[in-house]
């Protein structure tokens, strides 16, 4: 009888080129199934604690308590840690160095390019802003309901929104979205196919017209700069700067305005843009690959 052979050596790290590209499709899936269940425990338990241990016995209790800041902020925290707890996971069970599968080393562009690369992120989001706001959709769907919740909260609430919202939030969806879907998808179908697919399921992970309309758009700028520089670093950095603004804004700057304010402030907006585009285009450059 033959004695036991070798051990089986060690399934090989995969690095991000490597891993097929379904598995940003299965990833996604999981990452918003889990995180919108996770959200709707935790929302429950906030209505709970909030009425006193008596569990909601409605649908409308529920609502009522999203529109509170500890609501807003259990909701948004359980989708970003599902998120996170997702992609690692996945990297985990594919044997996926994180650092390469998610493209997380620095970028070589220095900080004066990051921060007009941060710049342009502000001019976008504020160019989405006012041209939902000309629209007449600025308190509509989930936009609104976020204006109001931030624009009434207290200074300690805002600081635990940033905390959630801009920085946890933004790193989430990046990791998500630029790190492991794009990262699979410009793989596979090149960077301009996996930059569009991406932002669009980007938006959708929204679940609100408005809301993810601007977030596709925002995608795409995020995904652009996470092919230019190699790195996404940048996107998070921009994602960031932009959800902490969004959330510190409405309680310090009235919306809005003279709609011939509202124009012009889109045209410098837009022109801005067309300046700054092509110029990071250029200056994002990856890190260069070491010899040996």
């Amino acid at each position: 009888m033959n004695g036991p052979g070798p051990a089986p050596p060690d399934r090989p790290a995969r690095g991000g080129p490597e891993i097929p590209a379904w598995t940003a499709f299965v990833v996604f899936m999981f990452a918003v199934t889990m995180g919108y269940a996770a959200s709707g425990l935790a929302l429950y338990a906030v209505a709970w604690l909030q009425a006193g241990k008596v569990p909601p016995g409605s649908t409308a209790v529920l609502l009522a308590t999203a529109a509170t800041i500890p609501g807003l902020l259990a909701v948004v925290g359980a989708i970003a840690v599902t998120e996170i707890l997702v992609v690692l996971s996945a990297l985990r069970s594919l044997r996926a160095p994180a650092r390469e599968a998610l493209r997380l080393a620095p970028s070589a562009a220095g900080p004066g390019v990051l921060a007009l690369a941060a710049v342009a992120m502000l001019l976008l989001s504020h160019a989405l802003d006012t041209s939902v706001h000309i629209a007449g959709l600025a308190d509509d769907g989930t936009l609104g309901r976020l204006r109001e919740v931030f624009a009434n909260a207290p200074p300690a609430a805002l600081l635990a929104s940033v905390a959630v919202v801009g920085l946890l939030a933004a790193t989430a969806e990046e990791l998500l979205f630029r790190g492991f879907m794009q990262t699979r998808l410009t793989a596979r179908l090149g960077p301009a196919a996996g930059v569009t697919v991406t932002s669009i399921f980007f938006g959708l992970a929204h679940f609100d017209p408005v809301q993810g309309g601007a977030a596709v758009l925002l995608g795409i700028y995020l995904g652009a700069i996470t092919e230019w520089s190699g790195s996404l670093r940048p996107a998070i950095l921009c994602h960031i700067l932009n959800n902490t603004l969004g959330t510190l804004a409405p309680a310090m700057i009235d919306g809005g305005g003279e709609t011939s304010f509202q124009y012009a402030s889109l045209a410098v907006s837009t022109g801005g843009l067309a300046v700054l585009l092509p110029w990071l285009r250029r200056r994002l450059r990856p890190v260069p690959l070491r010899a040996g």
